[in-house]
């Protein structure tokens, strides 16, 4: 894996004229009402995390934002945050959707396609936010959502299949591995436009494995910004599209307090 310098300083105030700027990304997974771990946390713990983090100062931004302003195109506001959401969990928009539009926050879904796929077609699993994930149709309205983004999480490569997420398998050529890698991205982006109509330009490492070899063949498929699993803040600098090759997410886990987790992301 490569290495990555995160920066710590979540407390940086941006002003139009400055050149770096601190990004705090939180990344969740399972909102569920009936438990919470260490991917799961409930709906009460996500709406009291957004209006903490909104009353921190902290300004909820999308992935557009972000990419136009490590490309020269844009300016952010301060203290900006990148709310996340992996996987393509059905209760992301079940418990989350409401929440979100409460409070005005824009949100990032990070889906499965071969989720997606599996529940289009169990339609009878439709309705239990529990264990079900969204249907390309639910991709597609909320895309349409000006609070949403969609991003790509692989289309079958969030799994065990012989290799750890979307690195290489032990023994595998480069060139087939970058076939591999290919095949799986082009397959989402494939869906992906057909529902949303875009391919998108943010990925999401699955389990948060990458190697200079899958950014390569990612960004010459046009992906501009990639999410990781290393905690901390990101450092962006303005004009800079380096900047946002790796950028750190925080977990959040349910095991504790909207205030314990607003401390460590302040650190």
């Amino acid at each position: 894996m490569l290495a990555v310098s995160c920066a710590a300083d979540a407390d940086a105030h941006h002003t139009p004229g400055e050149t770096e700027t601190v990004l705090t990304a939180v990344m969740y997974h399972d909102v569920l009402a009936s438990r919470t771990g260490t991917y799961i946390v409930s709906p009460e713990q996500l709406e009291s995390d957004i209006a903490a983090f909104a009353e921190a100062g902290y300004s909820f931004v999308s992935p557009a934002q972000v990419i136009a302003y490590a490309e020269g195109r844009g300016r952010l506001p301060a203290r900006p945050m990148l709310l996340t959401f992996d996987d393509g969990h059905y209760n992301n928009a079940y418990y989350g959707l409401p929440i979100l539009r409460k409070y005005g926050a824009k949100a990032t879904f990070c889906v499965v396609g071969s989720y997606a796929d599996t529940y289009t077609e169990r339609k009878s699993e439709r309705d239990n936010p529990a264990y079900s994930y969204l249907t390309w149709e639910e991709i597609g309205e909320l895309s349409r959502d000006p609070l949403i983004t969609i991003a790509a999480h692989s289309y079958d490569m969030h799994g065990a299949h012989g290799r750890r997420g979307i690195l290489p398998k032990a023994g595998e050529s480069d060139g087939d591995y970058e076939r591999a890698l290919t095949e799986d991205t082009e397959r989402l982006r494939e869906k992906l436009t057909e529902c949303t109509g875009s391919g998108g330009d943010t990925y999401a490492y699955p389990f948060g494995h990458y190697c200079a070899a899958a950014r390569e063949t990612l960004e010459g498929l046009g992906y501009k910004m990639f999410l990781t699993c290393n905690e901390g803040a990101s450092t962006l600098r303005f004009g800079d599209p380096s900047c946002i090759k790796q950028v750190c997410r925080y977990n959040r886990s349910g095991a504790y307090a909207t205030e314990s987790f607003l401390k460590k992301i302040q650190k």
